[in-house]
């Protein structure tokens, strides 16, 4: 439409239009206006044309896989057929919305498919730093069960959330190593225990298993850092 605009006439265009659409918000109808305004009464019509054919054949669905209304086939083929300065005008930007996170339950269905082509981990290496628990000896080592925390609340919201059950990590520590870290926890009962070494998941046992190739504390490492000199006096 150029020139002037007979308001009337055109809130008359506008609600047959509607009315072919089976639409009846006032947001749609407030679109279906600001494109009979922009483009015209034959651009508009075609465009609802089409959407009959499109909608008459199921194919057009939401990103959700829902059929599509009669409205929603229109608006979206009249959308995908703007420029984005024309959809910008008229308010009727595409908004992509949020991808949802995976939920946990999905490992279940997911798990199987990606085993079908597995990658490769040449290495596998765990940290894990507490406090040891009971220990037992056995030959020249030392093994203790550990038990994480709940999970910290600042895990990427895009990843499914981990399961709230603590998991149990059986950790066999060298001798030699332990009995330092041993001594420095006893001395220190704020300090806290660093393992690094090599897991596999025991089916058996439902747990973890660690086979630790560096123990420490947080006490011990701290000791090892140079210390800072001191900043000469102001003249």
């Amino acid at each position: 439409m150029t020139g002037s605009v007979d308001r009337e006439q055109l809130n008359q265009q506008m609600y047959e239009v509607a009315a072919l659409l089976g639409e009846d918000q006032k947001a749609a109808l407030g679109q279906i206006r600001a494109m009979l305004l922009r483009f015209g009464t034959e651009r508009v019509s075609s465009w609802v044309e089409r959407a009959k054919d499109l909608h008459a054949t199921g194919e057009m669905t939401t990103t959700e896989g829902k059929p599509r209304t009669l409205g929603g086939v229109f608006f979206f083929l009249a959308k995908s057929e703007m420029s984005s300065a024309e959809r910008r005008q008229l308010g009727l930007v595409h908004t992509t919305p949020p991808a949802k996170p995976m939920s946990w339950p999905e490992r279940l269905t997911l798990f199987p498919v990606l085993t079908e082509e597995k990658g490769t981990v040449p290495t596998v290496k765990i940290t894990l730093i507490g406090r040891p628990g009971k220990t037992e000896q056995r030959g020249k080592g030392f093994v203790t069960v550990l038990q994480n925390d709940p999970p910290p609340a600042n895990l990427s919201k895009v990843l499914p959330a981990p399961p709230a059950d603590p998991t149990h990590y059986l950790t066999f520590l060298p001798g030699k190593q332990f009995r330092k870290v041993l001594e420095a926890l006893v001395a220190n009962k704020d300090d806290r225990m660093i393992v690094e070494g090599w897991a596999a998941f025991d089916p058996k046992l439902g747990a973890m298993c660690v086979w630790a190739q560096r123990v420490t504390t947080v006490s011990l490492e701290r000791a090892k850092r140079p210390e800072k000199e001191p900043s000469p006096p102001e003249s």
